[in-house]
């Protein structure tokens, strides 16, 4: 089966976001910065508020805090979203115009390829791990290099194929 795709910024956010979850380190962070931090912040500025302080002291040291956590739970995420695009763009040469991506799938191995650029032949046995979602597939090459392939993008009849080749071939997660 082969597939030719343009691959979008959707695509990968939804690759980093499957990517994301697969580990607890990754989990923790992500709760970190989403919940608890900005919950961290909101306690500060309410207790700065309307607690009574009588130290001088005390009073600048919760404001510096205030502060400091109120800009870490807005830079951090804005922060996380620029840098997804900054590395999507830097998937591809600068001097590729509209580069299309091409992943062959069969029994004996998966090709990846951005034609003129670059290509990569990988038997089964050299994936550590493979994901299914409902948006993409991802094969790990190792723990944190991953290829990736849009399913969303797939038709009917493409999307069975494909997870019928990789239930075959000892996918080692199905639909996470």
């Amino acid at each position: 089966m082969k597939v030719t795709y343009k691959l979008t910024l959707e695509d990968y956010k939804a690759a980093l976001n499957l990517h994301r979850t697969q580990s607890v380190g990754r989990r923790i962070r992500r709760i970190v910065l989403r919940e608890v931090l900005p919950i961290a912040a909101l306690a500060a500025l309410v207790t700065l508020i309307f607690a009574p302080i009588k130290s001088d002291e005390l009073h600048f040291d919760l404001v510096v805090l205030a502060v400091a956590l109120c800009f870490l739970s807005i830079a951090l995420p804005i922060a996380a979203v620029v840098d997804a695009r900054i590395c999507f763009r830097r998937m591809f040469p600068a001097n590729a115009s509209d580069p299309m991506m091409t992943l062959d799938v069969s029994d004996e191995f998966v090709i990846s390829s951005i034609p003129g650029i670059s290509e990569g032949k990988f038997q089964w046995n050299a994936f550590t791990n493979i994901l299914l979602s409902d948006k993409v597939a991802l094969f790990y090459i190792d723990k944190r290099r991953f290829l990736l392939l849009p399913i969303s993008r797939l038709d009917p009849e493409q999307d069975i194929e494909f997870r019928n080749i990789v239930a075959r071939n000892g996918a080692k997660r199905e639909l996470c």
